[in-house]
């Protein structure tokens, strides 16, 4: 990816039948035209940015997927 002419990062937030928020990441770059397409992981939203187990799944704000997002980016 690093050598690439272009990438862009695509993430989507989904709840699963838990009523548990998932975030999945995916990069896209190309080189040598071609175009590759990688799954980066999944995040578990609710355990990352709530302490407390409430019952049910608080909203998640833009706010809260960006910082998600860049602290998923971090990790990896």
């Amino acid at each position: 990816m690093h050598e690439s002419d272009f990438y862009t990062v695509i993430f989507d937030e989904t709840t699963d039948a838990s009523h548990t928020s998932k975030l999945s990441l995916s990069l896209n770059y190309g080189y040598d035209s071609s175009i590759e397409e990688v799954c980066v992981g999944f995040l578990d939203l609710h355990e990352t940015n709530y302490k407390c187990v409430t019952g049910h799944e608080p909203n998640n704000t833009g706010d809260i997927l960006g910082k998600s997002l860049l602290k998923l980016l971090k990790d990896i």
